[in-house]
Parts: C-alpha cells; structure tokens; sequence
C-alpha cells in the first residue's frame, strides 16, 4: 500500500513539470504550416501547438479503426 502511496505521489507531482522546447526546430521533409500558442485547455499555463505537413505517403487502407477519405 504504501508503495502504490508512494508511486501516486509521484506520478501527480510530476505531471505538474511542462517540457521546454526553446531549440526546436522544424524536422527534414516537413514543413510548417502554422502554429498556435496560448492558455488552450485553461489550466493557467501557455502551450504550443504546432502543424507540419510532410511529403511522405501512405496508403488509405493503412488502418482498420480509422476510416480516410479518397
């Protein structure tokens, strides 16, 4: 008991540590289209989101549980 205790403690403490990305950069074969920043979720804190486009393909019977448009 005491260690699940102990592992709870831990995991709450921890989740209130955000990461910093202050050298992030755009990955190759990717392009940035546009990003947003901002209190998104209202929890106080500022995030970052950003979207990239890439020019890989992959074919659109990939997955099962997710269905794509043509």
């Amino acid at each position: 008991m005491k260690f699940l205790f102990s592992f709870l403690c831990i995991a709450c403490a921890s989740g209130y540590y955000a990461q910093n990305l202050k050298d992030f950069s755009v990955p190759e074969g990717y392009k940035k289209i546009t990003e947003a920043k901002g209190d998104l979720d209202r929890d106080g804190k500022d995030e970052t989101v950003i979207i990239f486009n890439t020019d890989k393909n992959t074919p659109l019977n990939d997955r099962d549980d997710f269905a794509r448009s043509s």
